[in-house]
């Protein structure tokens, strides 16, 4: 018996093993961008690590930057789902669970794509994706202004931010964290801090309403 394969299943292997491969690129990219941020890491950089030619890098990707909107998808899609999750979870939580849900997928995100710290240490200036993924985070302003609806939207908006930016910073310290007991340690003191912080800012939250 042949082991030839079908002419009409040919184009199909093909197109598989294309989709591995440009997987292959975006996760070693990620790695890279991670470790080196977007400047530090050049093409023949990404081609070296994903066991390519530059030549054939090209093939795949016309340049840095459709590589950095390619891995700015995968933080999107992943980001979005875990937004939707998020927004179920806290719709009755007090603000101290909102914090601990929030923060507590924050940990998650950065286990799974460390890569995601040089998106949101970029100067969004840099390129549409790369705003798009700072862009998400504006979006839980409207969730923190149920807790202090008195509260201007620009003072909001900057306190997301720094909050944001105090658990994120510690994320990427808890991504390196394999003893579930140190994670739990650093996750409430996480919480605690942005708590205070933003409860120092606005004062007493007044949701959920109480009886």
């Amino acid at each position: 018996m042949s082991s030839t394969l079908p002419r009409a299943l040919i184009p199909r292997k093909r197109q598989e093993r294309g989709a591995r491969r440009v997987e292959s690129i975006v996760a070693c990219a990620a790695a890279l961008f991670a470790s080196h941020g977007f400047d530090g890491t050049s093409m023949n950089a990404i081609a070296k690590e994903s066991g390519l030619t530059i030549g054939s890098l090209y093939q795949y990707f016309p340049s840095r930057d459709a590589i950095i909107d390619a891995v700015a998808e995968q933080y999107l899609r992943t980001w979005r789902d875990q937004k939707a999750e998020f927004v179920v979870r806290v719709a009755s939580a007090t603000l101290l669970e909102y914090f601990r849900v929030g923060v507590t997928g924050m940990f998650d995100l950065f286990s799974r794509y460390e890569g995601v710290k040089a998106f949101l240490d970029a100067d969004p200036r840099r390129a549409p994706s790369v705003r798009a993924v700072q862009d998400e985070v504006s979006q839980f302003v409207p969730l923190l202004a149920r807790y202090f609806p008195d509260a201007a939207y620009e003072d909001l908006a900057r306190t997301t931010f720094i909050a944001s930016s105090m658990a994120r910073g510690a994320a990427v310290m808890l991504a390196t964290t394999d003893r579930a007991a140190e994670r739990e340690a650093f996750i409430d003191e996480i919480v605690f801090a942005c708590f205070g912080y933003v409860t120092a800012r606005f004062g007493e939250p007044r949701w959920p309403r109480r009886a």
